[in-house]
C-alpha cells in the first residue's frame, strides 16, 4: 500500500497520470488540470457508461466509450453502404464492426452534453461531431453519416503522439477528403432525428443525418489528395490510435 501510494505521488509530481493501462504526459491542447479532474469525477467514478440513470443507455456509452483499436477490418462496409436508404436500419450492421470509410467532411460540430461524458459543459470533454458524406456536391445535412471523436481518444493522441483532433482544430478540415476507422454503433437517442428512421419526418426541421448509424469512436484519421493519397500538409492530424 505504502508503495503504491509512493508511486502515485510520484506520477502528479511529474504532471501524469496512469488511465486504462497507460501513463499520459501532461497534453499541449488540452487543458490538463480540468482534463484530470474529470477523468477523476467520471471515469473512475463511472467507468465507461459515464453518468448515465437509464440502464437501456449503459451499453451504448459502454461502446462509445471503447478505448479498443480495430484488428479487422470489415472491408465490404463503405461509407456508401452505411449512407443507403432503409427501412429496418437497426438490423443492417453489427454494433462493435470495425470499419474504414472515406468521404468527405461536411461539418465539425461540438457534441452535445452527453452521459457518456459525465454531461460535461467543456468542448474538449466532449464528442466532436464529423458529418461524412460521400460527395459534396448536392450534399446536405440529411445525406450525412456521422463520425464522432471522444475525449479519452483525443486525450491519449494528443498527449502520446502529439496529434491534434481538438473540434477547433478539426473544423479545418471541413470539405477535405478524409478516410477514418473506428467502430460502428447504433445511437438510438437519434431515432427522431434521422431519414432511415424517421422518414415521415424527411423534409422537417427535426431530422438532420441520414441514418442512427455512426463510426463511434474514431481510431484513425487521414487527410487525403484528390487522388487518394495522403496529404502530408496535415501530419498534425493525420495519426491512429493503437
Amino acid at each position: 500500500m505504502k508503495l503504491k501510494l509512493l508511486l502515485t505521488v510520484v506520477f502528479l509530481t511529474l504532471g501524469c497520470f496512469v488511465l486504462d493501462g497507460y501513463s499520459t504526459v501532461a497534453p499541449k491542447s488540452i487543458k490538463y488540470k480540468t482534463y484530470k479532474n474529470w477523468v477523476t469525477k467520471c471515469v473512475n467514478k463511472y467507468g465507461l457508461r459515464g453518468n448515465a440513470k437509464a440502464e437501456r443507455v449503459f451499453h451504448t456509452n459502454e461502446l462509445k466509450n471503447s478505448l479498443q483499436s480495430p484488428s479487422t477490418i470489415d472491408a465490404a462496409i463503405t461509407l456508401e453502404e452505411i449512407s443507403k436508404s432503409s427501412k429496418n436500419d437497426k438490423m443492417r450492421f453489427t454494433e462493435g464492426t470495425a470499419v474504414e470509410v472515406t468521404g468527405f467532411i461536411f461539418d465539425i460540430i461540438p457534441g452535445g452534453s452527453e452521459t457518456c461524458n459525465c454531461s460535461s459543459a467543456d468542448d474538449f470533454l466532449r464528442d466532436t461531431h464529423i458529418p461524412l458524406v460521400t460527395k459534396l456536391s448536392g450534399a446536405f445535412s440529411k445525406s450525412t453519416v456521422v463520425v464522432e471523436v471522444t475525449p479519452k481518444i483525443r486525450h491519449y493522441m494528443d498527449s502520446v503522439k502529439h496529434i491534434d483532433w481538438s473540434t477547433d482544430t478539426l473544423k479545418k478540415l471541413i470539405h477535405k477528403k478524409v478516410r477514418v476507422k473506428g467502430f460502428l454503433l447504433f445511437d438510438a437517442e437519434h431515432i427522431m432525428e434521422a431519414v432511415n428512421t424517421d422518414p415521415k419526418n424527411i423534409l422537417g426541421k427535426s431530422n438532420w443525418r441520414k441514418t442512427c448509424w455512426e463510426v463511434h469512436p474514431v481510431t484513425s484519421i487521414e487527410v487525403l489528395k484528390p487522388d487518394g493519397s495522403v496529404d502530408m500538409s496535415f501530419n498534425k492530424i493525420n495519426g491512429e490510435y493503437k
